[in-house]
């Protein structure tokens, strides 16, 4: 397996952003160019699934597997789909910081499908990550300034 480690600051306080990010259907709310993309929710809590089909990478299935609300900390893990020729990949997020602002940190890793390319992989899951987070950070800041 290999690994990424993104981090980035968000500009909003820990709590709020728990709040979006602990929400495992909310994602396409602060996924960035996924208009056109839907979900799907099957279950409830650890072991439910999200069906997701995204402009970006087609058909993926995600599952629940770990949401502290303590740690500040969520899991999941594909369960269908090979998003960026990826044929195994979890991730982790968690939360830190305060009322003012938080560090969104995720943790990936993933196994590449045979012959691809790992190193381009990492790359474009760190770009991923990236582009995540500032979504998340763009969408909080337009909640705290108009409201």
């Amino acid at each position: 397996m290999r690994q990424v480690d993104y981090s980035q600051r968000i500009e909003a306080p820990r709590e709020l952003a728990w709040s979006v990010v602990s929400d495992f259907g909310s994602l396409l709310r602060w996924l960035p160019g996924e208009e056109e993309s839907s979900i799907e929710l099957t279950g409830d809590g650890i072991g439910m699934t999200r069906d997701l089909t995204l402009s970006t990478v087609g058909q993926v299935q995600h599952r629940l597997d770990e949401l502290d609300h303590v740690k500040h900390r969520l899991t999941y893990t594909l369960t269908r789909g090979k998003p960026l020729g990826m044929q195994g990949y979890s991730v982790t997020l968690t939360l830190a910081g305060d009322e003012e602002h938080c560090i969104l940190h995720w943790t990936g890793e993933f196994e590449p499908e045979p012959g691809a390319d790992g190193d381009a992989m990492a790359e474009n899951l760190a770009g991923a990550y990236a582009n995540m987070s500032t979504g998340l950070d763009t969408l909080l800041q337009g909640w705290q300034d108009h409201g």
